[in-house]
């Protein structure tokens, strides 16, 4: 099986993956596989479809609309 050698690890990074290997009663190891598939398999979610105006933004349009209170 591969294996990963973890070089300076912040103290804060590792206090906490130590934390939480035991809360899971599981080896400091375990607990840093389960973080990368979790990590790994997380998928982006896509950016929504982008708002397409019904109407030209003109200066004029902008300026109706701040004096109308729709803005």
């Amino acid at each position: 099986m591969p294996s990963l050698l973890i070089k300076d690890l912040p103290a804060a990074l590792h206090r906490r993956l130590k934390e939480a290997a035991e809360r899971h009663r599981r080896s400091m190891v375990k607990e840093a596989v389960v973080a990368l598939e979790r990590g790994i398999e997380a998928e982006p979610r896509p950016l929504p479809q982008p708002v397409r105006p019904t109407v030209p933004l003109t200066q004029a349009w902008l300026t109706r609309a701040i004096h109308s209170g729709r803005a």
